[in-house]
């Protein structure tokens, strides 16, 4: 007997959807609609005028980028393929300096040398963040 119902196949971009959906509400406590996500492509696609900072690129179709929804900075994964955006990422630690805030992403983690006291600001915040 052949079942009249066939069940779709949801495609790779509907996956990533769900998967920013779910972490934009378990990271940000957003809700993360279809509408929010073409905002940031476009903004990434520089259609739109959202602040927004490339901060490294991952692979040749992913790019990491912090971009401003609702007066919150958030990271996203970029996918240049399909046009969408792949996962949420947690706020990284950031290094305060005099003239500039900058993400770290670094091989240990803080991104700065122990011994300087760029540590320590990068340790409070770190910990704040977490608690």
């Amino acid at each position: 007997m052949i079942s009249a119902y066939i069940r779709k196949r949801k495609t790779k971009k509907k996956w990533m959807h769900e998967h920013s959906r779910q972490r934009a509400m378990e990271r940000y406590d957003i809700f993360w609609s279809k509408r929010i996500e073409e905002l940031v492509v476009a903004a990434i696609q520089r259609r739109n005028s959202l602040p927004k900072e490339k901060v490294r690129k991952q692979s040749n179709s992913r790019t990491i980028w912090r971009v401003m929804v609702d007066s919150s900075w958030l990271t996203v994964v970029y996918d240049k393929t399909r046009k969408c955006i792949i996962t949420l990422l947690p706020d990284a630690p950031t290094v305060v300096s005099e003239h500039t805030t900058i993400p770290v992403m670094s091989d240990n983690n803080l991104g700065v040398d122990y011994g300087t006291d760029d540590y320590l600001v990068v340790l409070e915040q770190h910990f704040e963040f977490k608690q």
